[in-house]
């Protein structure tokens, strides 16, 4: 329980420490400053304490990974072939790492790509305002070829309709 705890722990210090680093980066981005200053020591020692949570966390897991397999292990020994029951979990187990790792690579990705999924993101607002914009432009531009007369119309007409309704001094 206490080794459960402590793992709990250890993944509580490191997502406070990933924390402090993205707020940091954060203020530096809107103020206009590089996300990380060079030769600053608070940074350092946040890089420091970080890299010995991350340490604490594997450490942590390999143990319970360990534990997990010398388990298996003793069950094999005193029953033998495994029932059907221990099948299904062993299935489940496989699926729920692989399940775990897959969320962790795409975690690790979106934080590793999220300068330039915010860029994209940006870039995608912009196309979508422009595209809205030629839509509108577009549709007041249909409207007036509606109203414009056809060639065999009295284009005259169709010019006093117009300024009639414009400025009024054709009535």
């Amino acid at each position: 329980m206490a080794e459960h705890q402590s793992r709990h722990e250890d993944e509580w210090e490191l997502r406070k420490a990933e924390a402090t680093i993205q707020r940091e980066a954060r203020k530096a981005r809107y103020a206009g400053q590089p996300q990380r200053w060079q030769g600053s020591r608070e940074d350092e020692e946040r890089r420091t304490r970080r890299e010995a949570a991350k340490q604490k966390a594997e450490a942590n897991r390999s143990a319970k990974e360990q534990k997990r397999r010398q388990k298996g292990q003793r069950q094999k020994e005193v029953w033998g072939n495994t029932t059907e029951e221990q099948q299904r979990q062993k299935q489940l187990d496989k699926a729920s790492v692989t399940i775990q790792r897959t969320w962790r690579a795409w975690r690790k990705y979106c934080q590793d790509q999220s300068d330039w999924m915010a860029t994209e993101q940006t870039a995608a607002g912009a196309i979508q305002v422009r595209w809205r914009l030629y839509q509108v432009r577009r549709k007041k531009l249909d409207q007036v070829r509606r109203d414009a007369p056809e060639p065999e119309e009295d284009i005259w007409q169709w010019l006093r309709a117009l300024l009639r309704n414009t400025c009024g001094c054709c009535r």
